[in-house]
């Protein structure tokens, strides 16, 4: 049984994430029959090796999840990630809005952006700032990994990769 809850996974999905079920090692994704056999079909055909790859599959579906989809899905999640790309959300002129993100993984970086000076001379703690603001996932390294979600119109072209599905929401 699932450790995320379906109301979980679903305010996920209702705020532009594209969830991908993993298993309890946190970063197997947990996809194998998760399609239907027509989806599998489109998988293989636009697959450069002929074969299923269901990560991808999300990726360049932002309309795969529904909430009833989840619902009968959420017994794959024991951890949940994300994919990064385009969403099932528009602007308001009707732009389509991409899920970025941005990775935080050395000292420095985390040194630099620990504290800033704002515009008004008053130290901006940025971690902080930007835990108030969008979804910040951060691992059990001390300088990071911290990743912070946003959302934006313009697209970061890279494929995914089922060993690195974006950010990591548990």
């Amino acid at each position: 049984m699932s450790t995320i809850s379906h109301d979980v996974l679903i305010e996920y999905y209702r705020a532009a994430f594209k969830p991908i079920p993993l298993s309890k090692d946190a970063k197997t994704p947990n996809v194998r029959g998760l399609l239907t056999p027509d989806e599998e079909d489109k998988s293989r055909e636009e697959s450069a090796d002929g074969q299923i790859h269901e990560v991808s599959f999300i990726y360049n579906r932002p309309e795969f999840w529904t909430e009833e989809r989840i619902k009968k899905e959420y017994w794959r999640f024991d951890n949940v990630a994300t994919t990064l790309g385009k969403t099932l959300l528009t602007d308001d002129q009707g732009k389509p809005l991409y899920l970025n993100a941005l990775d935080i993984d050395s000292e420095q970086v985390f040194t630099i952006l620990g504290r800033l000076s704002g515009p008004d001379g008053k130290d901006v703690y940025f971690i902080d700032e930007m835990s108030k603001n969008t979804f910040v996932s951060k691992t059990k390294k001390r300088f990071g990994s911290i990743s912070f979600g946003y959302l934006t119109n313009n697209t970061n072209q890279s494929e995914p990769d089922t060993a690195n599905t974006g950010l990591n929401l548990k």
